[in-house]
């Protein structure tokens, strides 16, 4: 009885090990997830019949997809023209139809797993004659004690850059109005310190670029009220580049602002620029300046009993730069240097920089690189032979022979890593290597651009 009840146990073993394996064995395998696009930024230039479209490389995928419909927002069954397997961006969309708004997007593609989700949508109008200016390219966000200086690439022709600021969608400012002529400003570069800022606390920055500014529109005033609101005009303009009509209406504690474009008429990338003080002559500062308004202009939460005098301008603008952002700290590591040369060769790459301009100890460098524009800390390669980097130069090697290469490093110190430095692109090769310092971070996880 002892042996039956002992083979009886055996067998019930034998049973649940077979039944647990088979059910093992039913189990669905689990299905690789396709990329993740999650806070890829997506960015867009008008041109003349064109469209340039920057987005950042994503980790995992093999190419892109770019969607765009005229009539309303691209789905992935319900587009004008899709574009397939694109291995890299910048992407130029070609043969528009100027002062036609269209809606972008794009997709990230691996040949495993499958496509992503679209990302964010993106409108764009294509124009002639004027072409708005391009958003600023390579914005770095560098932390210090309390404070964040930000840097980026000039653009060609922009006349004024507008530096936005938050750290939440509740609290948007225009922290500074830049001009290309300022100190702060260079041929190649220009920067910005926010001051006065809380350590530890992370602040989140991104641009826009002006050029062909008018002249002022009329000088209007207005005194809201809860009983008897009053407005009228203060001075007059002839300048027929400004908009035109400008009038101002009070309301309680409110009032609301209309204009019509300039005599010559409006493109589809001309914004209004809103100035206003509670003293006259109006003083122009990022203080007192909306940028990019629409007619007509609520202007809330004023107080009843003052008086607004307001004029407005033309302008053309870009779109939004892809943000960046730091976290202020008592012990900040150290700027991003800036990459002054790149020259490519048989299979190898050599970089050169400058030094940080700010740092704590000894410094050393990491070299990150991809394939695809917009390499950041996050997505780039970096084997060990390109970390802990010294000195001012680094080669890049065992690369492959005519495939373009996108680079950026960081430098290091006794209080971390810093933030990459601007991205320049290479092409090695054994007849005709070339390269070149151009191209955009498009860096910041899961960033969301919030209008003003």
């Amino acid at each position: 009885m002892k042996k039956l009840s002992a083979y009886l146990l055996l067998l019930s073993l034998i049973i649940i090990f077979i039944s647990a394996c088979s059910s093992g064995s039913d189990t669905p395998p689990v299905t690789p997830s396709p990329p993740s696009i999650l806070g890829a930024q997506l960015r867009a230039e008008a041109g003349d019949q064109q469209v340039t479209l920057s987005w950042p490389m994503v980790v995992g995928a093999d190419t892109y997809n770019v969607y765009y419909k005229a009539s309303g927002i691209p789905t992935k069954t319900s587009y004008d023209q899709k574009f397939t397997g694109l291995t890299s961006a910048p992407y130029i969309v070609t043969s528009l139809t100027n002062e036609t708004t269209y809606y972008f997007a794009f997709t990230a593609v691996n040949t495993s797993t499958g496509e992503s989700a679209l990302s964010e949508i993106i409108p764009a109008t294509p124009q002639g004659t004027p072409i708005p200016p391009a958003f600023p390219k390579n914005v770095r966000a560098n932390a210090g004690n309390t404070t964040i200086t930000v840097t980026w690439t000039t653009v060609t022709d922009a006349e004024v850059y507008n530096l936005y600021q938050y750290s939440n969608l509740n609290d948007l400012i225009l922290a500074a109005e830049i001009k290309s002529t300022d100190s702060n400003c260079s041929t190649s570069q220009c920067s910005f310190t926010a001051t006065g800022l809380e350590n530890g606390k992370t602040y989140f920055f991104y641009l826009t670029a002006e050029n062909n500014t008018s002249g002022k529109s009329d000088e209007v005033w207005a005194k809201p009220s809860a009983g008897s609101p009053t407005s009228g005009i203060q001075s007059t303009s002839l300048d027929i580049t400004a908009p035109q009509n400008v009038s101002a209406a009070a309301g309680d504690a409110m009032l609301t602002l209309t204009w019509d474009p300039p005599s010559g008429g409006a493109t589809p990338n001309t914004f209004y620029n809103v100035y206003y003080d509670t003293h006259y002559p109006i003083t122009p500062t990022a203080d007192n300046k909306v940028p990019q308004r629409t007619s007509p202009w609520p202007f809330n939460g004023l107080t009843n009993g003052d008086t607004y005098y307001l004029y407005v301008t033309a302008v053309l603008a870009s779109g939004p730069s892809f943000a960046a952002y730091a976290t202020p700290s008592a012990t900040p590591p150290p700027f991003a240097p800036v990459i002054t040369s790149v020259v490519a060769g048989d299979g190898y790459v050599d970089l050169y920089w400058n030094a940080p301009v700010t740092s704590t100890g000894s410094v050393t460098y990491n070299i990150y690189y991809g394939t695809t524009m917009g390499i950041t800390k996050e997505n780039g390669v970096s084997p060990s032979s390109a970390r802990g980097v010294t000195g001012n130069s680094g080669r890049m090697a065992s690369l492959t022979n005519d495939v373009k290469y996108y680079f950026v490093i960081t430098a290091v110190d006794d209080n971390g890593e810093g933030a990459e430095s601007n991205e320049v692109w290479a092409i090695p090769s054994a007849s005709s290597p070339s390269s070149g310092i151009e191209g955009t971070n498009l860096k910041n996880g899961s960033v969301v651009i919030y209008a003003l």
